[in-house]
């Protein structure tokens, strides 16, 4: 390799690594004993999108949430050969890339020993809330888990009528009801060479349209891996802590994200800046991480996504630091989201979560419209109090002599329809 190519690679490894953005427990700013075994680190990808990777020592589960356009989610649980939850502790730094179609990230963990890893769920944060929610992460490692309202519709689409059912099929992109039966679960592949094992866990999404893969990778000359149905075994060959790597990858669509500079006013960046105080500076980094373009997100991780309730009433606590541009960011995706009635959107249901909702749907009223557009985002509008709020926030933007009129006024004319 000539001296250039190693440079060009040198230079391509460091931009890649990536520190933690925001971590809890932090020494100096949190009490340990509060988060009771809970570890979190939040990252951003290389589209700038969240990820936070969170382990709860009194279960062994380890999550890694994807704070993107389909609020995606791969997790799994690790125990010990008595069956107790395992402890794993991140090791080294993490990576992150993209491609044109898929955004990837990697961090590295050890073990104290041997680790068993199981109930590995891929799909949305909603889905793994629930699992946790009904107590599932106590399984055994091998147990399946699949939402109810898949599972109906598979066997109600299997059950149609020939002609009818090969439309459907179709709709979906699978060629037969065992294909389709396939994307209820994850699959488990193991590979082994002489110097480096890896498990590969894939899971598309029910329609077929997006993929999911954690893949875990060890050095072969100083552990043994097994797969036993679906369980993953490891068992170290040395002495020495026991090592391994968690790849994720997704082919969903990113978010964009805005940094400070577009969320806060220069006054408050100023003021910022010349207090040098970690936990302030560690609350910014938290704000970024829920802003984007599209929407503001009420929290990491159970509610990774839109809330129109805590984006308006966030808009309102935070205008004095805030930059001017930001209520036009949030008015719009309140705008985006109305109903037809002219309800403001509560919360919406992404992804898995939409396929899920639009499932049940079908189930309800079949109609090959709702089968071809399984992820057609949902939304709720059950609460009415961000009805009051929206005319609220957007009358003080109006009146916000910050702002030119002819930039309310090109601002506006977008949603006068």
């Amino acid at each position: 390799m000539s001296v250039l190519a190693l440079l060009l690679a040198a230079q391509t490894a460091l931009r890649d690594t990536v520190p933690p953005y925001v971590a809890f427990p932090e020494a100096g700013l949190d009490d340990p004993a509060v988060y009771a075994g809970y570890q979190t680190r939040l990252y951003r990808d290389a589209r700038g999108n969240a990820i936070q990777i969170y382990m709860e020592a009194n279960s062994g589960r380890v999550v890694h949430l994807w704070a993107d356009a389909l609020d995606e989610s791969l997790g799994f649980s690790a125990r010990d050969t008595t069956g107790a939850p395992a402890r794993l502790a991140w090791c080294g730094a993490a990576t992150t890339r993209a491609t044109t179609s898929r955004r990837v990230f990697s961090s590295r963990f050890t073990a104290g020993g041997t680790v068993q890893l199981g109930l590995f769920l891929l799909g949305s944060m909603r889905v793994e809330r629930d699992f946790q929610y009904a107590g599932r992460q106590r399984d055994s490692l091998g147990a399946p888990f699949v939402v109810p309202e898949l599972t109906q519709l598979t066997d109600a689409i299997v059950r149609l009528p020939a002609i009818d059912r090969r439309r459907a099929l179709a709709l979906l992109g699978a060629r037969d009801g065992t294909a389709l039966r396939d994307r209820l679960l994850p699959k488990l592949t193991a590979t082994r060479g002489t110097t480096v094992w890896s498990i590969r866990v894939e899971q598309p999404s029910f329609d077929g349209n997006h993929h999911l893969t954690l893949t875990l990778s060890g050095d072969a000359r100083r552990s043994r891996v097994t797969l036993a149905g679906r369980v993953v075994t490891i068992r170290p060959l040395d002495a020495g802590p026991l090592e391994l790597t968690v790849e994720i990858a997704t082919d969903g669509p990113a978010l964009t994200p805005l940094g400070r500079g577009a969320i806060f006013n220069d006054a408050f960046r100023r003021f910022a800046d010349s207090l040098h105080d970690p936990r302030l500076e560690r609350e910014i980094r938290g704000f970024e991480l829920l802003t984007s373009r599209e929407k503001l997100m009420a929290g990491l991780p159970n509610f990774a996504t839109y809330f129109g309730r805590d984006m308006l009433m966030t808009a309102l606590l935070m205008e004095p630091v805030w930059s001017d541009t930001m209520a036009e960011y949030v008015i719009a995706a309140a705008l985006a989201k109305l109903a037809p009635t002219g309800e403001v959107s509560h919360e919406e249901a992404l992804g898995g979560q939409a396929i899920r909702e639009n499932a049940a749907r079908y189930l309800d009223h079949p109609d090959a419209a709702i089968l071809g557009n399984l992820q057609a985002v949902r939304e709720n509008y059950w609460m009415v109090d961000d009805d009051f709020q929206l005319p609220v926030v957007a009358a003080r933007y109006v009146a916000n002599e910050a702002v030119s009129e002819a930039r309310k006024r090109a601002f506006l004319k977008r949603w006068r329809a």
